[in-house]
């Protein structure tokens, strides 16, 4: 009786095999990054760069992002929310993504997974729906702070012609001014 879990307990030990896919990814500065997810001023840019992608991951719209660029496309409809979340669910419980600073400014970025290329593919479609994030979330809070700043460049414009229309009218009311009191 005792030799059955054994032999069930060995087979499924031998059968569950996990492989593991590596990359690394160099963070010079998370500074700009603040605007968009949280950063620890006195963390390194690599634990910045592990806990946005640990919370980003967290993220069913992100996750779903990431297994769009990998195979696991083809395993789920993710056109539908079903698929969506067969899939966010597969990221973020079959799947193991470990995100860890090594060093002050290299990240890396571990996949386990029982299927290798599956495990690849993760690594490398985090690494590019991350930067293509913070990308595009730059890019945005860029164009808000562009608007801001031209409605300020107008006003003060606006503000400058009426100084001067203000000063020509002065002039005018007073044409018999010396011209060194000018």
């Amino acid at each position: 009786l005792l030799i059955l879990p054994l032999a069930v307990g060995f087979y499924g030990y031998s059968t569950t095999k996990e492989y593991e896919s590596t990359a690394l990814l160099y963070i010079q500065d998370t500074s700009q990054a603040a605007a968009i997810v949280s950063i620890n001023p006195y963390a390194t840019p690599a634990q910045n760069g592990a806990s946005a992608m640990l919370e980003l991951m967290q993220s069913e719209t992100f996750a779903v992002t990431v297994a769009a660029v990998t195979d696991l496309a083809n395993q789920y409809d993710l056109t539908t929310r079903f698929g969506q979340g067969l899939a966010y669910a597969r990221l973020s419980g079959d799947i193991g993504i470990y995100p860890t600073a090594v060093g002050g400014n290299t990240l890396q970025i571990v996949a386990d997974d029982k299927d290798p290329k599956i495990a690849q593919q993760i690594v490398v479609g985090l690494i590019t729906v991350f930067a293509d994030y913070f990308s595009t979330q730059r890019l945005a809070l860029d164009k808000k702070t562009e608007q801001f700043l031209l409605k300020q460049i107008d006003g003060a414009k606006q503000q400058v012609q009426q100084d001067s229309d203000r000063v020509q009218q002065y002039l005018n009311a007073h044409p018999n001014l010396p011209p060194d009191s000018l």
